[in-house]
């Protein structure tokens, strides 16, 4: 029996290629910054049995019907939101995803983003590149405290938002969370109090952040809530689009 032809759309894991290729033979995109276009994916497609995706790739109806003898489509997003699972189901194609295996890894880069935009880390960065030092006690680079502040979860309670919150402890931040459904765990375990989308927007010297997929809060109201000295951050699983509206980039 020949071997599968497995063809991942970008570099992975080392190990986890090595894997595959005891298994089956394997090819590869190897610019870790190129993400394949359409073209690329069909011309893949047709010359491999299965089709190993990040997020970032759309696999549309076009992409699955490419070849007429694909086995699966192997995807390491959490959900297939870019797959069209309709068209593969149809051509019983399975699709697999990844478990929720990036929550902590997440909570991290979402705190980092908040002291960043908090502390003006890269504004900072950059003017040092560029030879400027304003002076060791300038106001120049005056930030916001992030210590004892709000932080506000839209959205919170999941699993994100709960990994968010337990950081948050630890500069001694207020938590509250607005969100469809209360979680009374949350409340028990974090501390975290449930409060209403526009108390929240309300909350003074707050840190609102959006961890979850609550984008349709994510808009103009919760920019002007968050004034002058607000921080607002946003991150969620892998899947899903954000949108900046062009006056507020």
């Amino acid at each position: 029996m020949s071997r599968p032809r497995i063809f991942v759309t970008q570099p992975v894991a080392h190990s986890a290629l090595e894997r595959l290729r005891k298994v089956a033979d394997v090819d590869f995109n190897q610019d870790t910054a190129h993400i394949p276009s359409q073209e690329e994916l069909l011309a893949a497609v047709k010359s491999h049995d299965i089709l190993y995706c990040l997020l970032h790739d759309k696999v549309n109806a076009e992409v699955i019907a490419a070849n007429s003898g694909l086995k699966a489509i192997a995807s390491m997003k959490i959900t297939p939101s870019d797959i069209d699972v309709a068209e593969a189901t149809r051509r019983r194609i399975p699709v697999t995803v990844i478990p929720p295996i990036v929550t902590e890894a997440t909570a991290d880069l979402h705190m980092a983003l908040l002291l960043a935009v908090a502390r003006r880390v890269v504004e900072g960065d950059r003017l040092v590149r560029e030879g400027i030092f304003p002076g060791a006690q300038s106001a120049h680079l005056e930030g916001v405290m992030v210590t004892g502040k709000v932080l506000g979860l839209i959205g919170g309670g999941g699993r994100i938002a709960n990994a968010v919150a337990r950081r948050a402890r630890g500069f001694g931040m207020k938590l509250i969370y607005a969100t469809p459904r209360r979680k009374p765990e949350a409340e028990q375990e974090l501390g975290m109090e449930y409060v209403a989308l526009d108390r929240l927007l309300a909350a003074k010297h707050k840190r609102r952040t959006d961890p979850e997929n609550q984008d349709s809060a994510c808009n103009r109201q919760l920019f002007k809530a968050a004034g002058a000295h607000g921080v607002v951050a946003a991150s969620s699983r892998a899947g899903g689009s954000r949108r900046v509206e062009p006056k507020l980039a």
